[in-house]
């Protein structure tokens, strides 16, 4: 099948119609800080830090929310094997369009910031009927 082929077929559910991808990037700053770039990202979407390897993430409100992809891409071209972050999405709400992105350290699991300088990636597919 080629791509062209590829890119005009979902294979989902019949109950997904009106199916988007909500792509998200944001560059993480000092101390976890966060900021949206809107370039990169859909509308409507914004990207805020709560806590400590905590980011509250607001998205287009939809009946279905899937969660395709998190990443951080650190900035570091040689990280030891114990460096870096890993993200977890918590509490998705499609009707309310929220959800929670924890990042946290790959050796004790502890919640932490990512590396000033890294790139957040989030990708989620929603679906309304």
């Amino acid at each position: 099948m080629s791509l062209e082929s590829y890119a005009r077929n979902l294979y989902a559910p019949q109950a997904f119609v009106d199916v988007s991808f909500v792509c998200i990037e944001a560059t993480i700053g000092a101390a976890g800080a966060v900021t949206l770039d809107a370039a990169n990202s859909a509308p409507s979407t914004t990207i805020a830090l709560t806590a400590e390897g905590r980011y509250a993430v607001t998205f287009p409100k939809q009946e279905r929310c899937h969660v395709v992809g998190a990443i951080v891409e650190g900035n570091d071209v040689s990280p030891a094997a114990t460096e870096g972050v890993a993200c977890m999405v918590n509490a998705v709400n499609a009707a309310a369009g929220t959800l929670e992105l924890n990042t946290f350290e790959i050796t004790t699991f502890a919640l932490a910031h990512p590396a000033d300088g890294s790139t957040l990636h989030l990708t989620l597919l929603v679906s309304g009927s």
